[in-house]
């Protein structure tokens, strides 16, 4: 009933339902973008994306739906991880992080450049055949000569989403005809950004410099330019292996489809004589272990350090709303101000902040709702914020929960948890059993095998891969 028919596979939203982003929990963390795929003939992405993107009044509203057929189109939904439904799950998640650490519509950019964080979720894996950057780079693929061996994946998505965006302008519908030249530069440059941070190879090494930055009494990812591309960047690549921090059911059914990729590619492997990769031996492989090793150092380091920042914005913000009367913009309020040290803002937050009964972590998750985007003439100002951070009809109030640290960090340990305890029942039958060396299971990948999987994986999903394997060397999903 909300779709066109086009002659093709895909299908073309032509309007919203009230209610329905709501119905299906879209901007909600436990939103099942597996199932609302089935109850919406195979056209997740579409939906989500455009219940997102529907509040820009600036993007033509024919060009969108068109536009979001094409990249759909562009997803092989045979890829058992990524496929178009984890671009939708990563899109829906990275929204909700935004929205609930109070960085969305709040800070001193343009609306034209949130608009670009939501596409860049939408075409982050956009062309993905189904191989990490390690097989590419091994089999001397033709990205992998064209990018270099760096960021192989990663780079071809980018291009690919820019391109399908200016393939556009020749025939008039262009998406960012309203956009000056200036902000259509800017719309590119936060696209490129954001899905070259998902990188695993890098993840670590940007974790670490996100880790330094928080520590500086001048951060702010409201008002400096820098702190928010490495915020949002951080963000970004946290949803990109959000799954880990779904529900159980949620977070098992992406990790099996991860490792099943995996397993495609060790299959190809063989057949072509090559070196299995790691993780992707069918034969040898063990989920909860490598699950293990992939949620121990690298999504739970990711949540805390998320966890935080978490902290640090909310005390911030708190001073930031404060009943003091205030005149100017944002930026030039926190001028001449004494800053609170960082260690201070976390401490105040945290101090102020009960835990979350574990019973009620998912219902904390049906607070966000799909923001409007203001600009009084549905244009925008590409000099002015999108909405006053002062207009609190319009702005969702600032967290008053520690939404990542309550809901997310807490499902990533308990998922964590689950696993240690299947990875250690799995040994133990192991060791009764045959004690052949195809049955015995070790605890998990060790830091040192963490690190050469790393810098030899681009892959981006949940498991090794370092740009379709969002989330690094281990087999989970990447969210």
């Amino acid at each position: 009933r909300n779709f066109r028919e086009t002659g093709g596979r895909r299908a073309v939203p032509l309007k919203t339902i009230p209610g329905l982003s709501v119905d299906l929990r879209i901007g909600e963390w436990d939103f099942n973008a597996l199932e609302v795929n089935e109850e919406r003939h195979n056209h997740v992405l579409q939906v989500v994306a455009f219940e997102l993107l529907r509040p820009f009044r600036f993007l033509p509203r024919d060009v969108l739906t068109s536009f979001l057929e094409k990249v759909e189109s562009k997803y092989d939904a045979s890829n058992p991880y990524h496929s178009h439904i984890h671009a939708a799950d990563m899109t829906n998640s990275f929204f909700y992080l935004v929205s609930k650490c109070g960085l969305w519509m709040t800070c001193d950019i343009t609306e034209y450049q949130y608009a670009a964080m939501i596409f860049s979720g939408i075409g982050h894996d956009v062309g993905h055949f189904g191989r990490n950057n390690m097989f590419l780079i091994n089999g001397r693929h033709e990205l992998a000569v064209t990018h270099n061996d760096r960021s192989v994946l990663e780079n071809f998505h980018a291009s690919t989403l820019v391109r399908l965006i200016e393939e556009q302008k020749e025939g008039g519908a262009w998406l960012l005809k309203q956009l000056p030249l200036e902000q259509a530069s800017k719309f590119r440059l936060w696209i490129i950004t954001l899905i070259l941070a998902t990188d695993t190879q890098k993840h670590l090494e940007d974790l670490g410099a996100f880790r330094v930055r928080l520590g500086a009494d001048s951060f702010d990812p409201h008002a400096e330019a820098t702190d928010q591309l490495q915020t949002f960047s951080m963000l970004f690549r946290a949803a990109d292996i959000g799954h880990s921090a779904k529900p159980w059911t949620m977070h098992q059914d992406w990790s099996r489809r991860v490792s099943e990729e995996f397993h495609l590619q060790g299959d190809e492997e063989k057949r072509l004589g090559q070196k299995v990769s790691p993780l992707c031996d069918r034969d040898s492989f063990k989920l909860a272990a490598s699950q293990v090793g992939f949620l121990q150092f690298i999504c739970l380091p990711t949540w805390r350090e998320l966890s935080r920042f978490e902290d640090i914005a909310n005390a911030r913000s708190n001073a930031r709303h404060s009943p003091t009367p205030r005149v100017g913009t944002l930026k030039s309020q926190t001028r001449g101000k004494p800053r609170m040290s960082t260690n201070q803002a976390a401490s105040a937050t945290a101090a102020r902040t009960s835990p979350v009964d574990p019973k009620l972590r998912m219902s904390m998750t049906s607070t966000t709702s799909v923001l409007p985007v203001c600009s009084k003439d549905g244009i925008g100002n590409p000099n002015v914020r999108a909405v006053s951070p002062d207009d609190s009809s319009i702005i969702e109030k600032r967290p008053v929960r520690r939404w990542l640290t309550e809901v997310c960090l807490a499902q990533c340990e308990e998922n964590f948890e689950a696993w240690k305890r299947q990875a250690e029942v799995d040994k133990a039958n192991s060791e009764a059993g045959s004690g052949s060396r195809h049955n015995t299971i070790n605890s998990g990948p060790n830091p040192q095998q963490v690190g050469q999987i790393l810098r030899g994986s681009g892959s981006r999903h949940g498991t090794h891969t370092g740009s379709e394997g969002s989330s690094s060397a281990f087999s989970i999903k990447s969210s």
